[in-house]
């Protein structure tokens, strides 16, 4: 499967599972994602640099719109200069995909596990009676699974909670009939997904619109 098939099935599965409407802009989709960082997202894997730079003056000079490129070589992207009316908004993230093993292990000492579950959408945390140590959320769509937010609280660090909680999400999914595991990690999520065998192909690179204002 090409690099391209395998991000769309992404998009796709990201889309449905958080019930984001997604049109096109030429060949590429653009997700309504109506988030606190930006109300657009437009994805494209290697579109090649006059296809990219098409699409970046159609998010330039919208500070709510972002473009986010894929790719396992961003050099013709990256190499300056910029599109004018854009700025790099993260330049660490990788695509992330495996094939999912489901593993078994009940909550760590002294925090209590919570499920909410709404249709093909499941977030899973991790409470020490006041505050939420860790949590993370998974979606299905036919075979693929969606990892997206996990996150574990500063103070609960280097216990173990982030591999707990992608352990847990990860039998869901399994059950709910997912076999392919996909998401979007940071630098330091990286780090962990690469140490559960998840593997790392592809690059990503966002840019957003800049408020001319």
């Amino acid at each position: 499967m090409s690099d391209r098939d395998l991000v769309m099935r992404w998009v796709r599965s990201w889309a449905h599972v958080r019930g984001l409407r997604v049109e096109m802009v030429g060949d590429w989709p653009l997700v309504h994602v109506n988030g606190r960082s930006r109300d657009t997202e437009i994805v494209c894997v290697d579109p090649g640099r006059a296809a990219f730079e098409r699409l970046a003056q159609h998010t330039a000079h919208d500070p709510r719109e972002m473009l986010t490129v894929f790719s396992q070589d961003l050099s013709p992207y990256v190499e300056p200069p910029l599109p004018e009316g854009l700025r790099v908004d993260r330049d660490d993230e990788l695509f992330m995909t495996t094939t999912l093993t489901p593993s078994a292990g009940p909550a760590p000492d002294g925090l209590v596990a919570r499920w909410t579950i709404s249709g093909a959408r499941a977030t899973y945390s991790l409470d020490d009676g006041t505050s939420v140590a860790a949590e993370g959320t998974a979606g299905v769509l036919a075979t693929d699974a969606v990892f997206d937010m996990v996150e574990t609280s500063p103070r609960h660090r280097r216990r173990g909670l982030g591999r707990h909680v992608m352990s847990a999400l990860t039998r869901w999914s399994v059950d709910q009939g997912a076999t392919t595991g996909m998401l979007a990690a940071s630098a330091d999520g990286a780090r962990l997904y690469t140490s559960l065998g998840w593997d790392s192909g592809l690059a990503m690179w966002s840019l957003m619109g800049l408020d001319d204002d």
